[in-house]
């Protein structure tokens, strides 16, 4: 029997005899592969690092719709520059940092060249 490389197959046809949309793509100055619902690093205009979850991908604008994740001290940031009235628990010394990443419904664009990883 013939075996077929399933990636020259042809893509199916969706809605209105369109293709799907594109779920994939490679990054070839960073050598990595990126699909949806992959967690990925990137910069926001400066060197501090954010992770998110991509929620889309934008071949011709050469973009991803990312979901933001934040981290603890990230997210200490935020809150302690529009909230004085909350705290987090359990109250740490000033050296320490809880354990955590936080997911929010912030979206956000950000281009392949903003990527620095997995």
């Amino acid at each position: 029997s013939e075996i077929r490389n399933t990636m020259d197959a042809p893509r199916p046809i969706g809605v209105l005899g369109t293709a799907p949309p594109l779920l994939s793509i490679f990054l070839p100055e960073i050598k990595i592969h990126v699909t949806t619902n992959t967690f990925i690093r990137f910069t926001i205009g400066g060197t501090d690092e954010f992770v998110g979850i991509v929620i889309g991908i934008k071949v011709a604008e050469r973009a991803f719709t990312i979901r933001r994740f934040f981290s603890s001290e990230q997210l200490h940031r935020i809150v302690d520059n529009l909230r004085s009235d909350i705290s987090f628990w359990p109250r740490l010394g000033p050296n320490d940092s809880p354990p955590y990443v936080c997911d929010s419904d912030i979206i956000i664009e950000v281009a392949h060249a903003a990527v620095k990883g997995l």
